[in-house]
């Protein structure tokens, strides 16, 4: 019998540690074994640092309204800032809206777009910077930007979902650079959390790398003291089933606090550093977007020309099948470097194989661990799930091994299958699953109906790429990273913040035709005898 002082040695009464078979014993001791806590402040520890940043109703004064800027003139910006400055609109440059959006090459280097491709602006016009806040319903696996905001305020606001095609952030709220840079916690790269999740969710920890931005306190962050791989690290191993498995075994309530997942297991550092092209794969789910040109341009490089071979946006995975085909090779890669066997991994995933009509049933799936996985795509039909394909990747895995798997089809990993015998994996229930099911064609695209197939495609293309994912070269598509990533250096300066403002008005606040200094929308600010204002 596992000892429950083993997994917490931090703790004393182990109040929040939940066992439920000795099953899951065995299999949390094998995970254990293999692994470091995520507080593990040692020179063998991965040397996190925790913060909850700005707090939603204290710090408040810092974010005002989104629309609120937007009146003053800051416009949203391609990369995910509102600039104010000299915009000016697009035809003064003699281009056509959206030409330059195609043809990024042509633009003058220091010429930055508007988020709707109608404005420009020169770097050294741009007079002031504000960031989005992130709260805690924009986030989820592997995507840093999930959801955005639409229009209300507190419970009653209205969020939409953010397509991977169209990955922008659409804040609530706004703050200034230079607060941030004078307030925020960790800069750079980080990895931000949801401080609110459950045992009986479909999944329990919501993880993704996200860029220096500054988060509300129901975004936890991390940052690792390694750089970027460090955060793709991070992230692939907090949103995995065998992490959420381990971190159900300790969650009590639905906050997931610092003092419950400082005790949790990550694989230790020798791990990632040996299988690190795993995180080319971590790279490609969460690095979406030209907001991350400054991280491609690091992740080639420590990845040789493996990734420069192909085209930048070809790295990006947006679509349906890509995204989950990546997630079930890390699934299965974790669970094979925990040391997992099939029969744990089937152990975790228990259930998740029952029919799409019987999990409908409410009378029936209450019969079911409540901690377990079930719920993860218990809409879709058994061979489209992710729980159920991971387990039919992890077979694959453990008969030829992990690089071997890691290396299928010239070096893009994995691939689901064209169809699925569910009984060939001792899965499934009834008929259907004795019969081959299709998966892939599953995925097609309507993007490429009446398409040309494109120079040297990649397999299956038509599920896994969008038409113009692969219409560019290789070496046109990192020429404009580079552009991207030159304009993103320009306007953040290296991360120095711009200048002060002003603290003190000329006259005191004794004297009768005294004004007080304002913000930026108007609002009085607190100031001493002497005229300085109180930050």
């Amino acid at each position: 019998m596992v000892k429950i002082l083993f997994f917490s040695p931090f703790s004393i009464l182990h109040p929040t540690f939940q066992t439920r078979s000795q099953k899951d014993l065995e299999i949390l001791d094998k995970i254990y074994s293999n692994s470091i806590l995520l507080g593990d402040d040692s020179p063998q520890g991965w040397g996190i640092q925790y913060a909850r940043e700005f707090d939603m109703t204290n710090d408040s004064k810092l974010f005002p309204p989104r629309p609120k800027w937007e009146a003053q003139g800051y416009i949203a910006d391609e990369y995910g800032h509102w600039l104010k400055g000299n915009w000016q609109e697009i035809g003064e440059l003699g281009v056509e809206s959206g030409e330059w959006a195609v043809d990024v090459l042509s633009r003058p280097q220091g010429v930055i777009l508007s988020r709707d491709k109608t404005q420009f602006i020169r770097v050294e016009e741009v007079e002031d910077i504000a960031l989005p806040l992130y709260e805690g319903r924009m986030i989820g696996q592997f995507d840093f930007s999930e959801k955005g905001w639409v229009s209300g305020k507190g419970r009653s606001a209205e969020w939409r979902d953010i397509d991977f095609q169209n990955k922008i952030i659409d804040p609530q709220f706004l703050m200034s650079y230079k607060d941030f840079l004078d307030k925020g916690s960790f800069k750079g790269l980080r990895t931000g959390f949801l401080a609110i999740g459950s045992s009986t969710n479909a999944r329990s920890m919501i993880s993704s790398v996200i860029n220096s931005i500054p988060c509300g306190n129901s975004v936890p962050i991390f940052q690792t003291n390694i750089k970027i791989l460090g955060q793709l690290g991070l992230v692939f191993m907090l949103n995995n089933l065998i992490y959420d498995f381990s971190l159900r075994a300790r969650l009590g309530g639905i906050n997931i606090n610092y003092f419950v997942v400082e005790e949790t297991p990550l694989l230790k550092p020798e791990h990632i550093n040996k299988y690190k092209e795993i995180l080319k794969f971590v790279a490609r789910l969460n690095l979406i977007g030209i907001s991350f040109a400054r991280e491609w341009l690091e992740v080639s490089s420590n990845n040789g020309e493996n990734l420069k071979s192909k085209n930048l946006y070809q790295n990006w995975a947006i679509t349906q099948y890509e995204r989950l085909r990546l997630r079930i090779i890390i699934d299965a890669s974790i669970a094979h470097i925990y040391n997992l066997e099939i029969s744990d991994f089937s152990w975790i995933l228990r259930n998740c194989d029952q029919p799409k009509q019987i999990m409908q049933d409410k009378a029936f799936y209450r019969t079911l661990d409540p901690k377990g996985f079930w719920r993860v795509d218990k809409e879709k039909d058994p061979e489209l799930r992710h729980t159920v394909l991971s387990l039919v990747a992890f077979h694959e895995l453990k008969k030829i091994g992990l690089e071997a798997f890691l290396n299928l089809n010239d070096g893009e990993g994995w691939m689901l299958p064209d169809t699925l015998r569910l009984a060939d994996y001792g899965l499934g229930h009834g008929d259907r699953a004795q019969a081959p099911q299709p998966v892939t064609a599953r995925f097609a695209l309507e993007d490429w109906d009446n398409q040309p197939v494109p120079a040297n495609a990649p397999i299956s293309y038509r599920q896994r790429f969008y038409p113009w994912q692969l219409a560019k070269t290789p070496e046109q598509s990192w020429a404009e990273c580079q552009l991207h990533a030159e304009n993103l250096r320009l306007l953040l300066k290296q991360d120095q913040p711009p200048e002060p403002t002003p603290t003190k008005s000329e006259k005191l606040p004794s004297d009768p035709d005294y004004q007080p200094p304002t913000d930026l929308f108007g609002n009085p600010l607190q100031v001493d005898l002497f005229g300085n204002v109180i930050t």
